[in-house]
């Protein structure tokens, strides 16, 4: 008993006091005991408990044997005050931790807790009434709206509508500014093509081969608020984000909104059908978010690594292409035969992939280790016109062999459950944008693994390419839309391989038998469709890449 107490004296206390006099981390007792300044970086805690966390000028942070990185210590039930050196009651690590399932909130259907997210999105009261939701006629072609129409986007949606009549679509609206109302879409879409390529060079900008309907109209977006949602099954939203009160105008009129709009993109369901469409009830939702085009391609050839593998942290480089900033032009010193890192601009794209990935995974049985400060982003702008490249890191639990990496990882993606979304590459050098041949698809190559850092697990990876507009931004419009049709009962041309994926048939642009809209000027930034309060016409204003 002596001996026993002796140790606990001189473990708690003179080790203790030691190891807090000699820097910032000290092994003591197996726990390593760290003091910190509010250093975010130090304190991954999500919640309430996070929050406290980082309102506290100093704190103590403690980890296990197990643990890569330190955890805030408080006086709770899962961890006790490390100045008095007692154990971790809680996980034996963050990584155990993280693995817990997340509990599903109880107390109300999907569909009330839709409803009442929709009503906070747009600052209505609980008691207030939303209009009901209308019924699609199944007997006649689906009536889409395209709000943005004039932006490249809409255009390029607008261009494949009019080219594959068989969908089962018809588009009455064509919703664009006050500058463009009145004119013929097609005539619109003819001087915007030509503004790019007078300014990025007619050499390096290439024009759609798709034609618009040549009898499209643009109109205004009071004329379709005035038709109602009887007028219309849908709406395809390219908004802008500075435009979106009017999405908000759409959603209290009644209409179905498929948005592809930054504009309260986290206050609404955000949904990949391809990744986490399988339990969303489509056909109860008004408003639906299509997230970042970067995000589109990230989480689909994410999933079968999340679905192999154990998924600890995730590094997302990308490279974006003119394209992507829409109808707003980049001073072409900064861009031209130039790489342009837009990481400290206006352009919030590392902060959208990190948050919209995590929350396209959020309920993903096998993801719980996902969340935004586990996904680290960097974005660089490139002088390529369309299809954005990214290279992804993965790190993973498991030890994966070095030798067979790349034909094991060649597998994993090739099962025939995530066919109709991504193609793999095995050629070296690929994949790469100029030569992407399947616009429908993410395109995933250059596989490698290498021991990741610590010894601990693997570091996984893949290059991918998306096609930033046909993929990354209508493409997953329309698939959500075709979700829509679906869950009301229609029979629209979705015929996918996977139960997920809302993939058209026949199969959307890039595929051996289509015309290819890769041509087409890749857009996934829009106009909006209409000025807002205060000004006359709307100003060329990139969405989000």
């Amino acid at each position: 008993i002596f001996v026993f107490f002796s140790l606990f004296f001189w473990c708690t206390f003179v080790e203790g006091s030691r190891a807090l006099s000699l820097g910032p981390a000290r092994w003591v007792g197996g726990m390593w005991f760290v003091e910190g300044p509010r250093d975010d970086a130090l304190m991954p805690v999500e919640g309430e408990e996070g929050q406290r966390a980082r309102n506290r000028k100093r704190m103590w942070l403690v980890k296990g044997p197990s643990d890569e990185r330190p955890m805030p210590i408080s006086a709770s039930p899962t961890s006790q005050s490390a100045g008095k050196g007692r154990k971790r009651t809680g996980p034996a690590s963050a990584a155990e931790s993280c693995r817990a399932p997340r509990s599903a909130k109880r107390g109300c259907s999907a569909a009330d807790r839709a409803e009442q997210a929709v009503k906070r999105a747009l600052g209505m009261s609980e008691e207030e009434m939303l209009p009901e939701l209308r019924a699609v006629d199944m007997a006649a072609p689906v009536r889409l709206a395209l709000i943005g129409a004039t932006g490249l986007v809409g255009r390029a949606c607008a261009g494949y509508l009019a080219a594959h009549p068989e969908l089962g679509f018809t588009v009455p609206f064509y919703v664009g500014s006050a500058l463009s109302t009145g004119k013929a879409l097609s005539e619109v879409a003819g001087q915007k093509e030509a503004k790019l390529q007078e300014h990025y060079g007619e050499g390096f900008w290439q024009s759609s081969d798709e034609a618009i309907d040549p009898e499209a109209s643009v109109t205004d977006v009071d004329a379709l608020l005035a038709a109602g949602p009887q007028a219309v099954d849908v709406v395809l939203s390219f908004l802008a984000p500075r435009f979106g009160h009017l999405e908000d105008q759409m959603i209290k009129a009644g209409f179905r909104l498929v948005s592809i709009s930054p504009h309260a993109r986290m206050q609404h369901p955000l949904i990949i059908p391809f990744v986490n469409g399988r339990s969303v009830d489509f056909g109860s939702l008004r408003c639906i978010k299509s997230p970042n085009c970067c995000s589109v391609g990230s989480t689909v050839a994410l999933r079968p690594l999340v679905e192999m593998f154990d998924v600890q942290e995730i590094f997302i480089t990308t490279f974006q292409t003119l394209s992507g900033r829409g109808d707003a032009l980049y001073p072409a010193d900064k861009v031209v035969a130039n790489v342009y890192p837009i990481g400290a601009t206006e352009e919030r794209t590392e902060e959208y992939i990190a948050q919209e990935v995590a929350r396209v995974y959020k309920d993903h049985p096998r993801a719980s280790c996902i969340s935004k400060d586990s996904i680290h982003v960097s974005a660089y702008r490139v002088y390529v016109q369309k299809n954005h490249l990214l290279d992804i890191k993965v790190r993973v639990a498991e030890t994966l062999p070095l030798a067979s990496a790349k034909s094991m990882l060649a597998a994993v993606y090739s099962q025939v459950q995530y066919s109709s979304d991504v193609a793999v590459s095995r050629e070296v050098g690929e994949p790469r944008p100029r030569s992407h041949a399947h616009p429908n698809r993410v395109v995933v190559g250059n596989f490698d693994v290498e021991p990741a850092a610590g010894g601990k697990g693997s570091l996984v990876r893949v290059s991918v390419t998306v096609d930033n507009v046909a993929k990354g931004a209508f493409g997953n419009a329309l698939d959500i839309a075709q979700e829509i049709v679906h869950a009301l009962g229609g029979q629209s041309s979705s015929s996918s391989v996977t139960v997920p994926s809302g993939r058209a048939d026949p199969p959307l642009p890039g595929d051996p038998t289509e015309t290819a809209v890769g041509a087409a000027p890749q857009d996934t930034t829009s106009v909006g469709g209409q000025a807002a309060p205060g000004t006359t016409a709307p100003v060329g204003i990139p969405n989000d890449d």
